[in-house]
């Protein structure tokens, strides 16, 4: 379940650079035209109710984390794969890295034939599922950069679990050609 508020934001502010938006979702837009497979598993919702059990941080699985940086701004996106083998949800919450001021969850979709782009509240990855953050959907932006990010930089991050629980990860910064 993806739950935000039903808005479409850029940063959750104005840009001033609209070739800003080319640059971060057009090579995920063309890769997903050019791929023509399956549709990842979309979110579901949780099925436990709400004084259900959390499932512990060691059943959600980081795998294949990376970086895509925009040189000459403050912006970044990380991209990921999150499995949870565990039995019951696991909620994402949010996202904190040393690597910039502020870390969210976005998801990025077509919409009228513009892009468009959400903060997302939450994320429930129910047992068994895997959730891919990718180019030109579901991502964790990274803005307000702490310092330059260059291919090949290691970025390291935690994914806050509702009650609690922290998941750390490693993504490497990959050209911005990469995706």
């Amino acid at each position: 379940m993806i739950d935000g508020p039903d808005r479409s934001v850029w940063h959750n502010r104005p840009m001033n650079h609209r070739w800003l938006r080319v640059v971060l979702l057009l090579p995920g837009m063309l890769a997903a035209t050019a791929h023509a497979t399956a549709p990842a598993a979309a979110p579901t919702p949780a099925a436990a109710s709400s004084s259900a059990l959390q499932a512990p941080a060691s059943a959600l699985q980081v795998q294949d984390a990376w970086v895509r940086a925009v040189p000459g701004t403050g912006t970044a996106a990380l991209y990921l794969r999150v499995r949870n083998d565990g039995p019951t949800p696991i909620t994402l919450v949010a996202v904190s890295t040393g690597a910039a001021r502020s870390a969210m969850i976005h998801q990025s979709q077509m919409v009228a034939g513009r892009s468009t782009m959400r903060m997302l509240d939450k994320l429930v990855v129910a047992p068994g599922q895997t959730v891919s953050f990718a180019p030109g959907g579901l991502h964790i932006m990274l803005e307000d950069l702490t310092r330059p990010l260059r291919t090949g930089d290691m970025v390291h991050a935690v994914l806050q679990l509702s009650g609690g629980a922290q998941v750390p990860l490693e993504a490497r910064v990959r050209p911005l050609t990469d995706g």
